[in-house]
């Protein structure tokens, strides 16, 4: 038997430049690792704990949550849900108020970390007499569970009837994120799409949908080689495809709310934010679908620590009650248009 001497040294030259790369990228993880573990020590990285209770009252499901940082209480609240397992927002003579408001997004318009009293949709209501709120606003949300709860045929029965009906949805980059079903997102949560004809389709959640994508983006981000490699950023990187799939399903949570509802007024607010340059790209897409929209997301103050939940990125108190009263004044010119 002939053995080609000249292929028996590729192949041990191939052999030894692989290891070398493994032993070079397992030096470079150890490196990177030790000095991971040094910034913890020096820096003192958050230990954060959440604590989550619920207990039925007789006014609805109260629901309570802790959040813990280094084992400092940071805040402690609890809200009331009702049986369509929306936040219960306290106001005056609500059989008077003759408009009902949907409040749609996640937990900005839920109000994590503040009290009933002190989320958006109370200080709307206080400055819009007529406003009776309904929030649908839970954690972890995006325009793909707005649109899922507004093709719903039970949603219409889930509002009294009213002379007027407005939804506001409230904006942030990350909702971009969460309709791909990126890494860091929920899996659990509608799964849409544009087919090949042009047209909006769903196919059940992430997990059925597109079940292979949705189980290699588990094991990148639940792993500690895929959260090394992802190094605190998420995966896939938004692009053009991504926010115009994000603005067909806004358009289409439009077309829906008029279907059910009777009513053109539907409004996307962008919330203040300082992050990647999302919502100038939106907004074009929006303008051409005929979507109304509140353009907040350049007011700087808003971004000051003074408007956050310490040791958290959720809106405060103050925040809330600032929006709201720029909301209310832009409110009336854009729902008379």
């Amino acid at each position: 038997m002939n053995i080609n001497i000249y292929n028996t040294k590729w192949l041990r030259r191939l052999f030894l430049v692989l290891i070398g790369i493994i032993a070079g990228f397992v030096l470079l993880w150890g490196l990177v690792s030790q000095r991971r573990l040094n910034r913890g020590i020096f820096y003192n990285v958050e230990k954060v704990q959440y604590i989550n209770t619920s207990k039925i009252t007789k006014e609805g499901l109260a629901r309570e949550e802790e959040k813990i940082v280094n084992g400092k209480r940071i805040y402690k609240y609890v809200y009331l849900e009702d049986k369509f397992e929306r936040r219960i927002t306290p106001v005056d003579n609500p059989d008077k108020r003759d408009t009902a408001f949907l409040f749609f997004a996640d937990s900005y318009m839920l109000g994590q970390g503040v009290k009933d009293n002190e989320t958006l949709p109370f200080y709307l209501s206080q400055l819009v007499p007529n406003c009776k709120p309904y929030n649908y606003g839970c954690p972890g949300y995006g325009p793909h569970n707005m649109l899922s709860r507004l093709e719903g045929k039970g949603i219409v029965n889930e509002i009294d009837k009213s002379k007027k009906y407005v939804c506001i949805y409230l904006f942030i980059p990350a909702h971009i994120n969460r309709v791909i079903g990126s890494v860091s997102s929920r899996k659990r949560v509608p799964y849409y799409y544009i087919n090949k004809k042009g047209i909006l389709e769903r196919d059940g959640d992430f997990v059925s949908g597109r079940p292979l994508l949705t189980q290699a983006y588990e094991i990148l981000g639940g792993s500690k080689f895929g959260r090394f490699i992802l190094n605190g950023h998420d995966f896939p990187k938004i692009n053009e495809s991504h926010i115009r799939l994000t603005c067909r399903i806004i358009e289409e949570s439009r077309n829906c709310f008029k279907e059910k509802f009777g009513s053109d007024d539907f409004i996307v607010l962008f919330w203040p934010d300082s992050g990647p340059g999302y919502m100038s790209k939106l907004i074009p897409y929006l303008k051409a679908a005929g979507v109304k929209y509140l353009d907040y997301h350049g007011l700087e103050d808003f971004y000051k620590e003074g408007y956050k939940i310490p040791h958290d990125n959720h809106p405060n108190k103050l925040a809330y009650e600032q929006m709201a009263k720029t909301v209310s004044k832009d409110l009336e010119a854009i729902l008379k248009n």
